[in-house]
């Protein structure tokens, strides 16, 4: 069964949701002792990259590279 674009895309975003949260959940792990600005710059750091990622999927002709 192939799924439609639409769906791959939000698969491909409730994915890169799901490994932020992991890696903040790490993150907080180690950093126990440290302050909390380095887990807020790993967030920021993450928000951006799932910005980008999100206006990648947006672009014309994706469907066509995930298909192949």
């Amino acid at each position: 069964m192939k799924r439609r674009s639409g769906e791959k895309k939000i698969l491909y975003i409730l994915g890169g949701i799901f490994l932020s949260l992991l890696e903040i959940i790490f993150t907080a792990l180690r950093s126990k002792g440290k302050s909390l600005s380095n887990i807020k710059e790993k967030l920021n750091t993450i928000k951006q990259l799932n910005t980008n990622f999100i206006s990648v999927l947006e672009k014309p002709g994706l469907e066509n590279m995930i298909d192949a």
